[in-house]
């Protein structure tokens, strides 16, 4: 018997390359794609985003403009804030992507 999601799928996943075409233009081109400076909204997103992903969480204070979030969040427990360290909590970890989404908004 075939196990059921528990949700529905809206769409299909997006096609991509079969694997062997993905080798055979890495193969080609060396595998690097063009690379560009980060602006620093940009970087800041980027480590936000990762940070959060770490159980060890990130350094707050490299984040100050979001402390009235990380503070509105960590109020409904999200995110909790441990020796200068924000992290989200075991009630956060499933909805990171909504948090990151709010952090960004």
């Amino acid at each position: 018997m075939a196990t059921r999601l528990p949700f529905e799928l809206k769409r299909p996943c997006a096609p991509g390359p079969m694997p062997s075409e993905w080798l055979s233009a890495v193969n080609e081109t060396g595998g690097e794609s063009v690379r560009r400076t980060l602006t620093v909204l940009e970087d800041t997103e980027e480590r936000l985003m990762m940070g959060l992903r770490l159980t060890s969480g990130m350094e707050a204070r490299e984040f100050p403009e979001y402390y009235n979030k990380f503070n509105e969040l960590s109020e409904i427990g999200m995110l909790e804030t441990t020796n200068g360290r924000v992290r989200t909590t075991a009630k956060g970890r499933p909805v990171l992507n909504a948090i990151v989404r709010e952090l960004l908004s």
